[in-house]
């Protein structure tokens, strides 16, 4: 309850373990929709090259997609005040909803058989296929570092130019990884030299930030900034 009051005068997110009880439950939500979809395309099990899906099919996969994103974002908005707090929040239920939809589909369906299966993760703008691994290497990321800065206050990250454009920078890299294409289509392969790249610069910076907010807590704490003086009483 402490926490929650906190970040309720800092700005940060309200009630985080709700947040991610909401994420999970969108991921076994989503494994499910992934179960019937298989069960109608890929009767013999999920593979590569992919089948064909009828276009209005597709355009309504692709609609709910989008929809998924909308759905995590106004819970986001919903869950903090400050744009920070709101961003972090979208971190932290995107990483929750995908880790459990793979955890929804392994009990399902028990699949993967592997972490490095490789699988269709995205079809906006274009399909994104990678391995397992991948994307949750990243959701694992986005909710550690999600958790560790929910409560932090703008002045502690001390955020820099820098920052901005190497969170961007790392973003790139992990979405040309998922994008283009690599080996045949019937066995894709995965550019994880330029993914890993993009994660340890991303993960980084998460960690700076992390490290920026602990020493500006320890300066404010007892022994690190320097009590004022009293002032001088009046000898009347």
């Amino acid at each position: 309850m402490t926490g929650c009051r906190e970040a309720r005068r800092s700005g940060g997110i309200r009630h985080p373990w709700i947040l991610a009880l909401y994420a999970a439950a969108m991921g076994i939500l989503e494994a499910a929709v992934v179960v019937y979809l298989r069960a109608l395309y890929y009767p013999d099990g999920f593979g590569f090259p992919l089948g064909e899906i009828e276009p209005p099919i597709l355009r309504v996969e692709i609609v709910r997609e989008a929809m998924t994103l909308v759905m995590i974002g106004a819970v986001a908005v919903l869950a903090a005040a400050r744009p920070w707090s709101r961003l972090v929040a979208f971190l932290i239920v995107f990483g929750l909803w995908d880790i459990t939809y793979y955890a929804g589909l392994k009990l399902f369906l028990a699949w993967p058989a592997s972490l490095v299966e490789p699988d269709i993760l995205f079809l906006i703008p274009k399909e994104w296929i990678g391995p397992v691994l991948a994307p949750m290497l990243v959701s694992l990321a986005w909710v550690v570092g999600g958790f560790l800065l929910h409560d932090a206050r703008p002045e502690e990250l001390r955020m820099r130019a820098t920052d901005w454009i190497g969170g961007t920078l790392a973003c790139g890299l992990i979405l040309v990884s998922f994008l283009v294409p690599v080996g045949p289509p019937e066995d894709p392969g995965f550019l994880w030299s330029v993914f890993l790249a993009g994660l340890l610069l991303g993960s980084g910076i998460l960690a700076r930030l992390r490290r920026n907010v602990h020493l500006a807590r320890s300066s404010d704490g007892p022994g690190g900034a320097i009590p004022p003086k009293d002032p001088p009483r009046s000898s009347r």
